[in-house]
């Protein structure tokens, strides 16, 4: 039998353990409630940001909207690709738009500056993560030029840079006036900047306005060395507003093209590759500065959408068009043009016409209407 001091010794650690598990009951219990409630407080603050977030949804959308395409206007205004020939075609662009003379250069090699990629987020919900993914690299290379030139073809070398340079930034720049001769000479570093990558497709060079197939690369016939113009027609040769071109049958460009100076990416061009003789109509409208230009080659139509109506053009105090022939080949070489010059402007158009067969000429003129000359 179990003694009464026993009973009470039983009925004590009863108590006790009563006592125990329910202070034990108890703060598992406070510290379970208290863990809930900051559990619950943080799914409301996140249901609060979420239905403010929900709020403000197409406001987000229409603000995505548009930095995706002010960050597309961004790149664009980045060529897709670097190469020698890039920076050559730039700067000869250079040099037909402003005046001046490039008399040395100097070409960098093509060097990797930046990797696109690798910013990562600052989101709570994806810290650390990579914020997108891409294989787009900036690159960049360099050229230093000795110029030659009057001081305002100099302002203008400046604002043709800002304009057209397409990221191309001056790093440094030297220069000395003679005012005996009026001329600014010195040198500038050149830097040039563009993004490449898979989504990006490299823009070939496709050069059009530089005549080739000279019998001597240092003594070219069309395009003259730096000096004073000897005459109009070698005037209109170095600084030409509109250019067209006739070559062999069978030349690895196409026999007939027709653009504009300046257009650097031949988004102005119109060719033809046929044989044979192929009609070209080049007309230039407008008074008082606000001019229109259109011309044909064959069935190519420049501007392609409203020809009719014409495309802004700019020029001088007169419009300049440089056709650009060549030399017959074999007696399969047949390529000519039929052109016609239509001027309805309040400028003079002067045309000339360079390296053309002697014998037998690329170029008939069957048609000239409003103030045009031509200088053979």
């Amino acid at each position: 039998m179990i003694s009464d001091r026993d009973k009470k010794l039983l009925a004590i650690l009863l108590i006790v353990a009563i006592l125990g598990g329910s202070f034990w009951l108890f703060n598992k219990t406070t510290t379970g409630n208290t863990e809930y409630e900051q559990e619950l407080r943080q799914l409301k603050e996140k249901r609060a940001d979420l239905n403010n977030k929900n709020i403000k949804k197409t406001q987000y959308e229409t603000d995505t909207a548009l930095n995706k395409v002010k960050f597309n206007t961004v790149f664009a205004d980045y060529n897709t690709w670097l190469s020698q020939e890039h920076v050559l075609v730039f700067l000869s662009s250079v040099e037909k738009n402003t005046g001046v003379k490039l008399n040395q250069m100097s070409l960098g090699n093509v060097t990797e500056m930046y990797k696109f990629g690798t910013v990562r987020s600052s989101n709570p919900a994806k810290a650390g993560n990579i914020v997108y993914q891409t294989d787009n690299v900036g690159i960049t290379t360099s050229s230093n030029v000795s110029y030659s030139c009057t001081y305002k073809e100099l302002k203008a070398v400046l604002a043709y840079l800002k304009q057209e340079g397409r990221k191309v930034t001056i790093d440094n720049m030297s220069y000395t006036y003679d005012k005996t001769t009026d001329k600014v000479t010195g040198t500038m570093g050149l830097s040039f900047y563009a993004i490449a990558g898979s989504d990006r497709p490299i823009q070939e060079v496709d050069i059009k306005d530089v005549f080739i197939g000279t019998e001597n690369i240092f003594a070219s016939s069309t395009f003259v060395s730096d000096g004073a113009a000897d005459s109009y027609k070698e005037m209109i040769s170095s600084n030409y507003d509109i250019y067209l071109m006739v070559n062999r049958t069978g030349s690895d460009m196409d026999t007939v093209i027709c653009g504009q100076s300046g257009d650097v990416n031949n988004q102005k061009v119109v060719s033809s590759n046929a044989a044979g003789i192929e009609n070209v109509i080049i007309k230039v409208t407008g008074r008082a500065g606000d001019y229109k230009i259109s011309y044909q080659v064959g069935s190519k139509l420049y501007p392609a959408e409203n020809y009719d109506a014409g495309e802004a053009f700019v020029c001088g105090e007169s419009i300049e068009l440089l056709i650009m022939s060549s030399h017959r080949g074999a007696s399969s070489d047949t390529t000519e043009v039929s052109l016609s010059v239509i001027n309805e402007t309040d400028l003079a158009l002067n045309a000339a016409i360079v390296n053309d067969d002697p014998e037998l000429s690329r170029i008939n003129v069957n048609n000239v209407q409003g103030a045009v000359v031509f200088y053979q």
